[in-house]
């Protein structure tokens, strides 16, 4: 049985209860929204609980969280999904409740409620631009994945629309590859090995990290490598592979912002979509003078 505590603010009123609902709680991401959440709480007056599953599989976990929020009677649940389909049935649950749902990071949230995310369009064509920009014709790894969101296909696919209708860009290969460090590792090698393509981009964090990881290792050992590795990323994460010239480019998406916005939003969810920023990073961008420069501020 889930235990959740939400205290009374000191005059005794009742204040509102959020429920923050994810996955994969140890990552950076999950981690992000989450204390992006609880800052605009402590912001709003709103006591925020917070739990998560251990990955994307464990969908039945999420249900589990989802309906003891509702026996809870939280004033909205934030829910960053396992899977929308598979959790249709709770959702519709979640509404008969007169329960505020606000989905983050899910572009498949369209007509489903309140989506606080990315504009993931807007940031594939973004990473198109920036490679378009050099003055010479660019030869192109693109590494994505499949997950339930579909996210990073939505901005590869915009990626490529791009670079059919307006680039100088020259696709040489397209690798799907498992969210996974290890395996995007393999995968880099492999691009490596061709020695066809001048960059390899990335359409999803952790696999950019995994790339980058190995082409580090391979400096390392001796070994001369050309290629540049450029895609979504943490800053955190990957600004020595900046520092050391392996990541030319970095798509940082702002997910502190979704869940500091999506808490944000209660007030006024008659906007069905609430697009954060992202930034389009280059070492030059990360410090100013011997200051490391602020990606994103919040009023």
């Amino acid at each position: 049985v889930m235990a959740i505590l939400f205290l009374d603010d000191i005059i005794g009123q009742r204040r509102d209860k959020v429920m923050l609902i994810g996955y994969s709680k140890y990552s950076q991401q999950w981690i992000d929204i989450k204390n992006g959440a609880i800052s605009s709480g402590i912001k709003n007056g709103v006591d925020v609980a917070s739990i998560a599953c251990d990955s994307k599989q464990k969908t039945l976990d999420q249900i589990s969280m989802i309906e003891a929020a509702i026996e809870d009677d939280v004033k909205a649940i934030l829910l960053m999904p396992t899977n929308l389909n598979l959790l249709e049935g709770v959702i519709g649950n979640v509404k008969r409740n007169n329960i505020n749902l606000i989905i983050i990071d899910d572009p498949t949230a369209n007509d489903k409620s309140l989506n606080v995310g990315t504009d993931v369009e807007a940031l594939g064509v973004a990473l198109a631009e920036d490679i378009d920009k050099r003055s010479m014709t660019m030869r192109v790894a693109c590494v994505y994945t499949y997950d339930d969101s579909g996210k990073s296909v939505a901005t590869y696919n915009s990626f490529i629309n791009y670079v059919e209708s307006h680039g100088d860009i020259q696709i040489v290969s397209q690798s799907v590859c498992a969210s996974d460090v290890n395996i995007a590792g393999s995968v880099g090698r492999s691009i490596i090995s061709e020695d066809k393509a001048d960059i390899i981009l990335c359409f999803d964090e952790t696999i950019t990290e995994g790339i980058a990881s190995m082409v580090k290792g391979m400096k390392d050992e001796g070994k001369e490598v050309r290629m540049q590795v450029s895609g979504m990323g943490f800053m955190n994460r990957c600004a020595r592979y900046m520092e050391d010239d392996i990541i030319h480019t970095l798509a940082v998406q702002n997910y502190y912002g979704m869940g500091y916005m999506g808490l944000s939003e209660l007030k006024t969810l008659d906007n069905k979509n609430i697009v954060v920023d992202y930034e389009i990073i280059h070492k030059s961008d990360m410090f100013d003078g011997d200051k490391p420069k602020i990606l994103f501020t919040f009023d």
